[in-house]
């Protein structure tokens, strides 16, 4: 035997060798197994999450035109409930201090006397003065009188309160007398025009009782 010769390792320390890296592989195999299966947890915990907050976001927004759609309404009750009868009341109120001014100022032409003719053009200023108070309410407001400068009548932005007939067809549906002012709020028709509107009545031809008009001379 040589001197120094290094002893060779015995075949029970090769097994026991690999015994414990086939015991190391297995553990490592069981951390990797066992990793795995954390991840995929976590990848599902995650995947919950984002469609929770899908669902979140579909919501808000749900709950955002819900709110929208609310806050329409609400506006569009208040304006025809509450506001739209206030208008038509003030509007209605300012209508008759004009026609009052228009009676007073005839009594008070028409009047006997300097004295009786002065109460009356008082009237007719106090009813101007009430006239023009509301009208100034109703622009605060939003609302402006208009009238319509189209010669024939326009169903869109005018009521026909009277009629007057008329023999020129040409004239029949147009535009006879503006009655009283329409009123519009922030675009919207609060009121419409008053207008008479001639209406053509075509003459007959005359006729000679007990004979056909055809045997007329």
């Amino acid at each position: 035997m040589a001197v120094n010769e290094e002893p060779k390792p015995k075949a029970t320390d090769a097994a026991v060798m690999a015994t414990l890296v086939s015991q190391a592989a297995t553990g490592v195999a069981v951390m990797v197994e066992q990793s795995s299966a954390k991840l995929d947890q976590v990848l599902e915990a995650a995947n919950r999450i984002a469609e929770l907050a899908s669902s979140r976001a579909s919501l808000d927004r749900l709950l955002g035109d819900l709110r929208e759609q609310n806050q329409k309404f609400t506006e569009r009750f208040h304006e025809r409930e509450v506001i739209q009868p206030v208008l038509l009341t003030l509007i209605g109120i300012a209508d008759r201090c004009r026609e009052q001014e228009i009676a007073f100022t005839k009594r008070a032409q028409r009047s006997p006397s300097i004295e009786i003719a002065r109460a009356w053009f008082a009237a007719r200023d106090a009813r101007r003065a009430d006239r023009t108070d509301i009208q100034n309410a109703l622009s605060n407001l939003g609302v402006a009188s208009y009238r319509g400068t189209n010669a024939r009548f326009d169903a869109a932005t005018q009521n026909i309160a009277a009629r007057e007939l008329t023999g020129d067809a040409d004239r029949h549906g147009c535009v006879a007398g503006h009655l009283r002012p329409g009123y519009r709020r922030h675009g919207v028709i609060v009121r419409p025009e008053m207008v008479s509107v001639y209406v053509c009545q075509e003459p007959r031809a005359p006729q000679t009782e007990g004979r056909p008009s055809h045997d007329i001379d």
